[in-house]
């Protein structure tokens, strides 16, 4: 690597760690409801914040009354984080801290609003909101994206006493653990409404009961394409209706699924629904009932394969599953397992019909009968062992096939301790381990009628994956070293083939979550690849989820420990690799290959980087590579937003579209740093220059860049150039910086500066653009190069153009005319 390769991958690896913590390049509060800074001027400072910067308000438990209306139009650019629960005296430490909702309150007193419009990231958790007066035309609560692309994340929140709650994202609005209850009838309004401007509403965990309005309108009133969807929810005793669409159509705009729904509209789409009434504790206490005559058929009823993952706890601050599944609703009810097996013995004799006493192999033989018996029955086994303790597996005899729902979980042995997020890499303490000792094809095998949940265990030395996953849907690998890895106190220096493999007919696998730092997976050390994915079961609404895991770096998350491919999908649809750091692999980070693969969203990962320190540590071909007519895929952006953005180092190529790859494939708004390679490459290796009418195919049908004449920086950066492509057509470009520009003169996409939008081509097939972009506060003072991609309506991405050097010319500050 050249020297200014390396300098500028310093660079890169810090702005990296900026991009991957909460917030970027922000500011943190603590605020107390009895002294300081009132919460209300915090709001007020954000909302004139024009320097785009994250603003996190960590709230101390207790009652704030506030009535504000926050409007981003007057200056806000920067997301805004609100969490409640912190235990006052602790300065708001993250170790201080209840997920219970009900000890943060919101109150507006008897007439106020509490509403914010955005057009950044909004994120409100662990809140209850009172007393806020919805009236005929108004929301009493507010949290939304106005025409723009905003995300909103609303966790851990009660309203109730006239709060009437609207809750509106621009690319996406995700709620979980949620209660509303006890919302006064107002003609034409509803007690929650959610939706979003043209993306995916995704809710999981929400009770919505007891409302003299209806209960819950879902769906998306400009998007026919992408159904809102609840999971694991109750939605029981609202006036006139439990969950409606929105808007009403004969489309499902709305899709329901394993949840309770009392009165649910015919135009709502339902799926594995449960029937109620649920059964609650009492008159306004929403906890599931457990008394045996009268108990709860919400308990156990959910689903462990739902969109972004299961909330850690619920919302009470509680172990989300109890007893083996999910429940239905807000609260998860302290329900024992059927059974629970405990492994006190590491060693293993190979025989199912006599296993050695309180083995593994014991534990699964037994819970098996007990699953066979009664198939309703949720299973454990947990762990007494010294820690410490390796189970080597015997001859030639593997564990019987998974086909029943059992939890293996480890992280009940004493000793075990998970992973933080308070650190790169993966310091979980793991007790026990399992190694095939080049003997055996698989550790655990699930089968049809099998459904897994695998948790803090070690698995090394098997000749086809330590974990393979042929059937069945939600099954879920969490908080699990899983390769040679011959480091730590386990030294399992066996690699399997693969770590993970997810294939047959399996679907909704989660290999990590969302929102649990100690459900992260060191996938390392695998000869393959860290998790192989060729499964046909996947779908829109069953997606298997790589996310929030180590893949190709040891524990300490700055040096390689290398699968052959980190991440290699083959054949299989709608899978989402997210949050990942995927760097030190042999071959690529991701591999999507083959035709059957498509509807892939990559987001939100680090390629190439280590997560501590700044060491090199590039996947060896590519960061991602696109091959075998492999299309449709997202890398970043999706084709309407900006949000999703991978950070990506590559000493070569980073993102390779081969020349069997297909077309459509998204590769939109990351940063990306190469050392002698393209950041986007498509077909045949090396630039690819533009031909007139832009009529060839291929690769991403060899989408023509733009050229780029001009950028001038001043109060913002005003951009002109020209695209030749395909008649009568329009055009997204986005627009990248870097300090120098790349290879031949190729610009480097090392910062997103933004999109824009061409206007129609002529008939030649030619249109000159000029866009003004915000001026970002990280740019440095010197001058460097912009450049740019162009994206068809199809998703087809090019490479990126020839770099142009920035000018300070006050005369084009404003524009070229």
């Amino acid at each position: 690597m050249s020297h200014r390769s390396i300098v500028l991958f310093l660079r890169g690896a810090i702005a990296a760690c900026m991009f991957f913590a909460v917030p970027a390049f922000g500011a943190t509060y603590c605020v107390s409801p009895s002294g300081g800074t009132t919460l209300w001027q915090r709001l007020r400072d954000w909302q004139a914040d024009s320097a785009n910067q994250a603003t996190v308000l960590k709230l101390e438990q207790g009652t704030y009354p506030i009535s504000i209306a926050v409007d981003y139009r007057t200056g806000s650019t920067g997301d805004l984080d609100i969490e409640g629960g912190y235990t006052p005296g602790f300065g708001c430490s993250d170790s201080h801290r209840s997920k219970d909702a009900s000890t943060t309150i919101l109150d507006g007193g008897i007439s106020g609003t509490f509403a914010i419009a955005f057009e950044t990231n909004v994120r409100l958790a662990v809140l209850k909101l009172q007393n806020y007066q919805a009236t005929t035309g108004y929301d009493g609560v507010f949290i939304g994206a106005i025409g723009s692309p905003g995300d909103v994340s609303v966790d851990h929140v009660i309203s109730y006493a006239n709060s009437i709650f609207s809750i509106r994202g621009g690319s996406s609005a995700t709620v979980k653990d949620m209660l509303v209850y006890g919302q006064p009838a107002l003609p034409g309004w509803d007690a929650i409404s959610i939706g979003t401007e043209e993306g995916v509403a995704t809710a999981t965990n929400l009770t919505v009961a007891d409302n003299h309005a209806g209960g819950l309108r879902l769906g998306d009133a400009s998007d026919t394409v992408n159904p809102a969807s609840l999971y694991d929810s109750i939605a029981c005793n609202n006036a006139g209706g439990d969950v409606y669409p929105d808007p009403p159509g004969p489309a499902p705009q709305a899709e329901v699924h394993h949840s309770m729904v009392c009165v649910l509209d015919d135009q709502v789409a339902r799926f594995n629904m449960t029937a109620g009434p649920p059964a609650f504790a009492g008159t306004g206490d929403y906890h599931l009932s457990t008394v045996p005559t009268h108990l709860s058929p919400a308990i156990n009823a959910g689903s462990n394969a739902v969109p972004n993952g299961l909330p850690a706890t619920d919302i009470e601050g509680n172990p989300r599953v109890q007893g083996g599944a999910p429940d239905l609703g807000a609260y998860e009810a302290n329900t024992p397992y059927y059974a629970t097996y405990v492994v006190t013995s590491a060693a293993d004799n190979g025989n199912d019909v006599a296993p050695i006493a309180n083995s593994l192999r014991w534990a699964l033989v037994h819970a098996r009968s007990d699953a066979l018996a009664v198939p309703s029955r949720k299973l454990q086994v947990a762990f007494n062992l010294p820690c410490p303790s390796l189970i080597v597996m015997s001859g030639s005899t593997p564990l019987h096939d998974i086909d029943f729902d059992v939890t293996i979980d480890a992280t009940s042995n004493p000793g075990w301790s998970g992973n933080t997020g308070t650190a790169p890499g993966f310091n979980a303490v793991l007790c026990a381990g399992m190694n095939g000792n080049g003997a055996l094809a698989t550790g655990l095998h699930v089968v049809t009628g099998g459904r897994l949940t695998v948790a803090g265990m070690r698995f090394g030395g098997f000749t086809d994956a330590a974990i393979r996953i042929d059937a069945g849907s939600g099954s879920r690998i969490l908080g699990n070293q899983i390769g040679g890895v011959g480091v730590g106190p386990l030294n399992l220096f066996d690699a399997n083939n693969d770590g993970v493999r997810i294939s047959g007919s399996a679907s909704g696998v989660f290999v990590g979550n969302y929102d649990d730092p100690t459900s992260r997976n060191q996938i390392s050390d695998n000869t393959r690849a860290g998790v192989y994915i060729d499964s046909s079961g996947t779908g829109p609404s069953a997606a298997n989820y790589v996310v929030n895991n180590l893949i190709g770096l040891d524990s300490s998350g700055s040096g390689a420990f290398a699968n052959g491919d980190g991440v290699f999908v083959f054949d299989s649809g709608y899978n989402v690799i997210q949050y990942d750091t995927l760097s030190g692999n042999t071959r690529t980070g991701v591999t999507l290959s083959g035709a059957g693969t498509h509807d892939a969203r990559l987001q939100y990962n680090l390629f190439g980087m280590a997560e501590f320190g700044n060491n090199d540590v590039s996947n060896g071909t590519y960061a991602a590579l696109v091959s075998l007519a492999a299309s449709g895929n997202t890398i970043g952006a999706d084709l309407s937003h900006t949000g999703g953005g991978n950070r990506m180092f590559a000493n070569g190529t980073a993102v390779y579209v081969s020349p069997s790859g297909g077309s459509g494939n998204r590769v939109l708004a990351n940063a990306i740093l190469t050392g002698t390679g393209l950041g986007i490459d498509l077909g045949a290796a090396g630039p690819t220059a533009n031909d007139a009418l832009d009529g060839d195919g291929g690769a991403n049908l060899l989408q023509n860049y733009p050229v780029m004449l001009r950028a001038v920086r001043g109060d913002t950066l005003s951009v002109e150039g020209t695209l030749d492509s395909t008649p009568n057509t329009g055009y997204r470009l986005d627009f990248y910086w870097a300090p120098d520009a790349g290879p031949g003169g190729r610009g480097e996409a090392e910062y997103y500066l933004g999109r824009a939008s061409t206007g129609l081509t002529d008939a030649l097939g030619n249109v000159h653009f000029q866009a003004q972009l915000p001026v970002p506060i990280w740019i440095p003072i010197d001058l460097g190069h912009v450049s740019a991609t162009a994206t068809d309506a199809a998703g087809n991405t090019s490479e990126i153009g020839v770099a142009v050097l920035e000018l300070a010319d006050l005369i084009f500050r404003d524009g070229f005319e």
